[in-house]
Order: structure tokens, then sequence, then C-alpha cells
């Protein structure tokens, strides 16, 4: 009989002991399981404010997007009304294939935008201020330079040609000019 109480006392030793070790493990993983869940949370939070940082930068490149086609719509009016300009004055503009090298950093593409928009400006200036073609037909009754003044008698500079035309002429220098 000693022997059958020593092998169930053995026996409910080693019961017991696998059963402190399934509880302990039970235990250590119901922790393991709340630490992972509060490391998990922890990354939903980090994930969260990077989310919030692309978004961020996307409202920001999304507005500088709709900045520069704004501008660009403004050069390419101004490059119309060049054209037209140019066409009423007779010149015929014939527009080169392909284009300038555009950076993509959008720091250098508004740079250079601003660039682009100052020479179309200056140039468009430097149009309207040469004169190009006949500006009205008709014979020149007076020159460029010193001429005796009609009004008074005394010797003035004149600053311009005067020409001597039809009404109709005139018409239509003034509907070429608008």
């Amino acid at each position: 009989m000693d022997r059958k109480f020593i092998f169930i006392y053995g026996y409910m030793a080693v019961l017991t002991v696998i059963t402190v070790i399934l509880g302990f493990t039970v235990l250590n993983s119901k922790n393991e399981c709340e630490k992972k869940t509060a490391d998990l949370k922890k990354e939903v939070l980090v994930l969260t404010e990077l989310i919030k940082e692309k978004d961020d930068q996307l409202r920001k490149a999304v507005e500088e997007k709709e900045k520069l086609v704004a501008k660009l719509k403004k050069i390419e009016q101004k490059i119309k009304n060049a054209n037209k300009l140019l066409k009423r004055k007779g010149i015929k503009v014939v527009i080169p294939q392909g284009g300038l090298f555009i950076p993509a950093n959008s720091k250098d593409i508004h740079i250079y935008a601003e660039k682009i928009e100052y020479k179309i400006d200056k140039l468009l200036k430097i149009i309207q201020d040469i004169p190009v073609g006949v500006p009205l037909y008709g014979r020149i009754t007076s020159k460029f330079g010193y001429r005796r003044d009609p009004f008074n008698g005394k010797r003035a500079f004149h600053s311009r040609l005067d020409l001597r035309a039809a009404f109709n002429n005139l018409f239509l220098q003034q509907q070429m000019e608008l």
C-alpha cells in the first residue's frame, strides 16, 4: 500500500505542478496579451499621427497645385493677349515645339512661373510701345524734329509725324488698336 500512496501522491504532485505551470502560463499569457494590446494601441496612435501629417502634406500639395494652376492660367491669358497684340500689328508668331525645362521642386516651379510672368509682362510692354506697320495711310505734312510751330511761329521741337488722311483712315486705325 505504501507504493500505491506514493504513486498517488507522486501523481497528484505532478498534476499540481502541471496545474501551477498552466496557471502561470495562462496568467503570463494574459499579461502578454494586455501588454501586446497596449503596444498595439500605441502603434495605432503613432499611425494616426502619421496619417494626420500625411493628410496635412497632401492638403498643402493640393493648395500648391491650385495656386500653380491659377498662376499658369494667368500666364496663358497674357500669352493670348500678346499674340492678339502681335496679330493686330501684323506680326506672325511661330510657336516652337517642345518647351523649357521646368523643375520638379514646387519652390523652383513658383520661382520659374514668377520669372515667366515677369518676362511676359515686360514683353507685352515692349510690344505695345514698338510701332509696327503703317499707322495711317496719308501724306506727311510735318516731320519729326525741330520746326516752326504753326500756332506761335517760334522754333520748337516736334516729337511726332503729322499725317493728312481721310476720316475713314483714322477710323480704321482706331479699330486696329481695339
